[in-house]
């Protein structure tokens, strides 16, 4: 009796850490389906959404996934996720099998720093469903402004390093 219950309690442990172990990059690639997709965030909330939203941080987006845009989703899922400047680059992502990788660069106001501005991510394609997980990667050199200036965008760029934004995007239905 022990062993049965034991048993009924680890099913769906032992499911669960089936799905973790997927290895999408040796998958036999798929298309997304067209369609209303939305973009939720886990963690910080939409990356660099705040400032555009009045201090607000969305949680959900979302975006209509046409037929003629399905070969361009890795960069229009990262474009709508993650709040870039319009000089922002997004070279079209690497992908393998049903995962993707890539950078978005972004140039600094080379009056107040020099350096490097990236945005490093990798990602998941599912027909109905892709991931995406991101995180900055900053080396920054202040320009101008005091000893004390330069310490804190150090370490603005230190704790930036730290921080991972996940973001996920599953289809709903048709676009309207």
């Amino acid at each position: 009796m022990k062993r049965r219950i034991v048993a009924a309690l680890a099913l769906p442990l032992i499911i669960a850490a089936c799905g973790q172990n997927r290895d999408a990059a040796s998958e036999e690639p798929v298309r997304m389906k067209p369609g209303l997709y939305i973009i939720s965030s886990k963690g910080v909330g939409m990356m660099g959404m705040t400032a555009k939203t009045g201090g607000k941080e969305p949680r959900e987006k979302e975006i209509c996934l046409r037929s003629d845009g399905v070969s361009s989703w890795p960069r229009m899922f990262v474009r709508a996720s993650i709040a870039l400047d319009d000089d922002c680059a997004i070279p079209t992502p690497k992908r393998t099998g049903n995962a993707f990788e890539g950078t978005v660069y972004c140039p600094l106001d080379a009056d107040d720093a020099s350096g490097e501005a990236k945005l490093v991510y990798t990602g998941t394609i599912d027909e109905q469903r892709s991931d995406l997980s991101a995180r900055m990667v900053l080396d920054i050199k202040a320009s101008s402004g005091s000893n004390e200036d330069r310490m804190k965008i150090a370490a603005a760029g230190t704790l930036l390093k730290a921080i991972e934004v996940s973001m996920s995007a599953e289809r709903k239905g048709d676009c309207s």
